[in-house]
């Protein structure tokens, strides 16, 4: 089942035809509240993205720090994404953030592709999903960022992939999963939120700020919060959707 506004179909100019629906791949389960495809990502593939619509009509993601260059759309195979966009200036690390804030106990799922880099990804229900320098994913505590803490995933991606990544965001020990690979695994003891917001604003990073050789940027496919724990069965088949709707899941070309 398709849900969202109606839009004109992308690359429609003015008279080209009626405002028409663009599609965003099916998903069970399908009571998401919020939901983010770059087939909605407006314009064609080249344009700038300053806001990112959501298929269901409400919260936009929001592009900050323009000094690090537009966000553009792109397209791998005829499957359209988010670029990233590119090293900061200065200051802090581009991202895309959404008014849309993510409660404890939700679910959040991600087609997304980072290169190495100690970074955080996205930031939700008072975790941080990150990525390590070893090419570890893993999500803490925003207070023990860099330290001990996290739980991780054991199958690590190589540093071009695309990935399905989701995680949960309940008062403690969340759960993680990459692609089939799914883990509650704690290094270095139990890992609790903290003083961390039992809600927050959803912040998805597309750069790093200046770091060498290091500095790096994400590209985003879709983005997709359930403000309710998904059960094993579930997780299961929402992956399963993203990886079908994604065919560049686990490959490194772009």
């Amino acid at each position: 089942m398709s849900k969202g506004v109606i839009l004109r179909v992308p690359g429609a100019g003015p008279g080209t035809g009626p405002m028409l629906p663009a599609a965003i791949p099916a998903l069970s389960p399908d009571d998401y509240v919020q939901r983010w495809s770059a087939i909605r990502a407006p314009g064609d593939v080249g344009a700038a993205v300053t806001a990112w619509p959501s298929a269901l009509g409400d919260q936009a993601l929001t592009y900050s720090q323009e000094t690090a260059g537009a966000l553009t759309v792109a397209a791998i195979n005829g499957k359209r994404y988010v670029k990233g966009s590119g090293i900061a200036a200065a200051g802090t690390a581009p991202k895309l953030t959404s008014a849309y804030t993510v409660p404890r106990n939700s679910t959040v799922a991600a087609v997304i592709r980072v290169p190495y880099h100690a970074m955080t990804v996205i930031a939700a229900g008072g975790w941080l999903l990150t990525r390590a320098g070893d090419g570890r994913w893993q999500v803490q505590d925003p207070g023990t960022f860099g330290g001990a803490g996290f739980v991780t995933v054991g199958a690590y991606t190589s540093p071009e992939a695309w990935v399905v990544v989701m995680f949960t965001t309940p008062a403690e020990n969340p759960l993680l999963r990459l692609n089939a690979s799914e883990s509650t695994t704690v290094n270095d003891g139990q890992v609790s939120a903290g003083t961390s917001p039992a809600s927050q604003l959803l912040s998805i990073t597309t750069g790093t700020t200046p770091n060498g050789a290091n500095a790096r940027t994400a590209n985003v496919a879709e983005v997709v919060v359930w403000d309710r724990l998904l059960t094993a069965t579930e997780r299961t088949a929402a992956v399963a959707a993203l990886t079908a709707a994604y065919p560049m899941v686990g490959t490194q070309t772009l």
